[in-house]
């Protein structure tokens, strides 16, 4: 049974481990797609997911007992598997591949123990596809976002939007948009919301003023670049992390990077003053020009929003050796027009969704970021026992080519090219 440690599963099994019992546990495939999304859905702890189907279905979800176990189930699930686990008893499992569009490692789980298998006639077994996003589940956790979101707001009033990226794969990144009141508002912010539920586990997250609309990422982006204040701007400190998060020297925790780019109000640095002016950017050819001979293995420097004040450089590379990510970024914050450099892997050609996903993806803030005289340089590429990371680096999931062929037959004759 994959019950990640921070969720429900796990916290009914740990109970049940702690009184030496057998847990009963059965399992839904196939249900209702909204009672599928609800069991997604970041609620409290211990709030049944099927008040939150009933809600949102606007009628109840119809539930009946289990044959072996007392537990109810779904009434119109495909396919119902019952049985128990066993306190203390695990196999190893895994890798698979997983929504971060990496595989997931193998690891110690609780193991099911079968008691009854029921069905419909001719079932159908539900899935999905996860890989390198954007997936089907980006469309679940755009669900999640503007179902959540007014709930946020009943914490914390200062949240008029937010937006989880998927580039981000949901706890990676998430910008907020703030309507601010008092000094350093945004910093409360980011300390209640990594003490937060599921809001905990999201490594970056992103202020703005109220007028920015951050589901336009591109737009969120150059305003970030336009009104963040160094070092004033950047909070870093360590918190946990999902247990799909293979970024930090150590499972379950690492850094985490909060980003102020709102104004500043009276009685917050800079405030009445204008934002520093930044230095013209280099074209992305200057920059390969300027920082080749230092690093054989860059690939292409990409300015994605050249006409922001601050200047964003991000440095694809085919890394070689321990630190030379962090070579690379130092190297290009001695060019006077760049004021935030990050190095990442990739091939010259990759798509910035794709290089975004990545650096979000392998970034340890309290590792990976340092200042030089007022700028950020990144490291985010990945790591390995010469950075002090002892675990196996995660590989990138994969589709075959004759599967992704096949998919794209099955939607053509679909009609849903």
């Amino acid at each position: 049974m994959h019950w990640h440690v921070h969720k429900d599963g796990s916290r009914l099994y740990h109970a049940y481990r702690k009184a030496g019992q057998p847990m009963p546990v059965a399992v839904a495939i196939g249900t209702d797609p909204v009672v599928t999304y609800c069991a997604t859905a970041p609620l409290p702890p211990g709030m049944d997911e099927m008040l939150l189907a009933g809600f949102i279905r606007k009628a109840p979800v119809e539930m009946v007992p289990c044959l072996t176990v007392d537990v109810e189930v779904p009434a119109t699930a495909e396919i119902v598997l019952e049985g128990y686990v066993n306190p203390g008893e695990t196999r190893i499992e895994g890798p698979f591949g997983d929504h971060t569009g990496y595989y997931s490692p193998a690891e110690p789980y609780p193991v099911f123990h079968v008691t009854a298998v029921t069905r419909r006639r001719n079932p159908l077994y539900f899935a999905t596809v996860v890989g390198i996003p954007p997936m089907e589940d980006a469309w679940m956790g755009w669900a999640t976002e503007r179902i959540f979101a007014p709930l946020l707001a009943t914490q914390w009033p200062e949240v008029v939007d937010m937006h989880l990226p998927p580039e981000g794969v949901f706890h990676n990144l998430a910008l907020l948009a703030v309507d601010k009141h008092f000094p350093m508002q945004a910093r409360r912010l980011f300390q209640g919301l990594w003490g937060a539920g599921q809001m905990s586990f999201t490594k970056v997250l992103v202020a703005l003023d109220d007028d920015v609309d951050v589901t336009d990422v591109a737009g969120a982006a150059k305003a970030v670049l336009d009104r963040l204040r160094l070092p004033e701007g950047i909070v870093v400190t360590e918190g946990v992390l999902d247990a799909l998060d293979h970024s930090g020297l150590r499972p379950l925790w690492g850094g985490k990077l909060g980003v102020d780019a709102t104004r500043p109000l009276p009685g917050e640095p800079g405030h009445g003053e204008p934002p520093p002016a930044g230095n013209p950017p280099p074209s992305e050819d200057e920059l390969l020009g300027f920082l080749r001979d230092r690093c054989p293995g860059l690939r292409a420097c990409r300015i994605p929003l050249p006409e922001a004040r601050l200047t964003l450089a991000l440095l694809v590379l085919e890394k070689t050796r321990a630190g030379e990510g962090r070579d690379l970024a130092a190297a290009a914050l001695e060019h006077p027009g760049v004021d935030v450099a990050v190095a990442v892997e990739g091939r010259a050609e990759d798509p910035l969704r794709l290089l975004a996903w990545r650096a979000l993806a392998s970034l340890d803030p309290v590792r990976d970021l340092f200042l030089r005289d007022g700028k950020v340089g990144v490291d985010a590429t990945a790591k390995g026992p010469g950075e002090g990371y002892d675990r196996e680096w995660p590989a990138e999931v994969a589709h075959p080519p004759e599967l992704t062929a096949r998919a794209a037959e099955v939607l053509r004759r679909l009609g849903l090219e």
